[in-house]
């Protein structure tokens, strides 16, 4: 599942070459599974939840952003 109305700003993002250049819905359904994994704390456990949250968020920024721009 995407979000669409995210898409306009990582199309923005790419034109600026500030993020990679993979398919905006594909960047989106990244979001996406980032706040569904928001939803399921008992499932991760409360003691690995804010450390799993932490990561998952590192991963993201460290393979989405060009970091030449950084």
């Amino acid at each position: 599942m995407t979000l669409p109305a995210f898409i306009p700003l990582i199309e923005r993002w790419q034109k600026e070459g500030l993020i990679v250049q993979k398919s905006p819905e594909v960047i989106s359904g990244v979001f996406h599974s980032l706040f569904v994994l928001t939803l399921h704390k008992k499932d991760i456990g409360e003691s690995d939840y804010r450390q799993t949250i932490d990561f998952f968020i590192d991963l993201v920024v460290d393979g989405l952003f060009n970091k030449e721009d950084v």
